[in-house]
Order: structure tokens, then sequence, then C-alpha cells
């Protein structure tokens, strides 16, 4: 889900060809409702946060009698404002905002989709968040020996981990 956000994100504010953000449309009313209510990307976005929400509501549990983890992450629920009820994805993206709202909303939404993947990891590992204090640097190669002449390849990859910590696995 956080990729299909980052795509709207791209199509709302697409960038400049040198790279750098399009920041003309921060103030356009319209592009954000018309793209993301009118041609249904709210509506699209939700059911791919809802499927990510499901997937973390799944693998909360650690044994099937478990309760489910309680997302922060809302996606139901309504608001009336001038006397007109409000969907989530018309509260989120509707008619009058501007864009530069619309994009904070779905980095908002990213981060309580984030925050709730970590809470549900750090449930699983007993709670402890593993903060890396030590880095090694380790490179996997193919083979287990070299004959004289052949070319090295390797991975190399950079780990981390927490020295202080002894983890159990069970």
């Amino acid at each position: 889900a956080t990729e299909h956000i980052a795509k709207l994100e791209e199509d709302l504010n697409p960038k400049n060809s040198d790279g750098t953000v399009n920041d003309r449309n921060n103030s356009d009313v319209d592009v954000s409702y018309r793209k993301m209510i009118r041609e249904g990307k709210a509506e699209e976005l939700k059911k791919q946060l809802q499927k990510a929400l499901a997937s973390i509501q799944l693998n909360s549990r650690k044994v099937p009698t478990d309760s489910p983890y309680i997302p922060t992450l809302k996606l139901d629920g309504s608001k009336v404002i001038d006397g007109k009820k409000l969907n989530w994805a018309e509260m989120n993206f509707g008619e009058n905002l501007p864009l530069i709202a619309v994009l904070t909303n779905l980095s908002k939404i990213k981060a309580d989709l984030k925050n709730d993947e970590s809470a549900v990891v750090a449930d699983i590992i007993g709670g402890k968040i593993i903060n890396p204090n030590t880095f090694k640097a380790v490179a996997v190669a193919p083979t287990s020996y070299l004959i004289k002449g052949q070319p090295y390849t390797a991975e190399v990859f950079l780990t981390g981990y927490d020295k202080n910590s002894a983890p159990s696995i069970t």
C-alpha cells in the first residue's frame, strides 16, 4: 500500500524534468478532488489499505485464539461539515482541499500504516525494539572455494545487530 501511495503522490504532483518537486499545484483545490474522488483513486487506495490492514491483523495473532491487533489507521467513519456528511475519502481528499493538504494526508496515512506494521513486528519479537549498535560487513560468495585465476564474485551486505540482546526464537 505504501508503494501505491507513492504513485498517487507522484501522480498528484509530478516532478519537473530536472527531478525537483513541482510546487506549482500546491494551492490548487481541484486537482486532488478530481483525481482522488472523481477518478476513484481514493476508493482504490482504501481497498489497498484494507488489504494491508487485514494482513497486519492476520499476522498479529501468534495463535488463532489471540485477539487481532487494532490498527491506529482508521478507514471508516464520517464527519458532518456544513450539514454535509463526508466519508473517509471526502474527509482526506475532498472538495476545496489544497493539494499540499492532500499530500500531507497521504503522508500521514503512510506513516500510520508503517506504525501499525512496526507495532505488530515489535509484538511478534516479544515487544523488544532492536536498536542496532554494532555493524558488520558480510560477503556471501556463491562457492566456498576459489581456483587460481577464477574471478571472485560475492554479494556484500552491511548488517546491524544489538550486541547486548539475546533474542530467543520459540
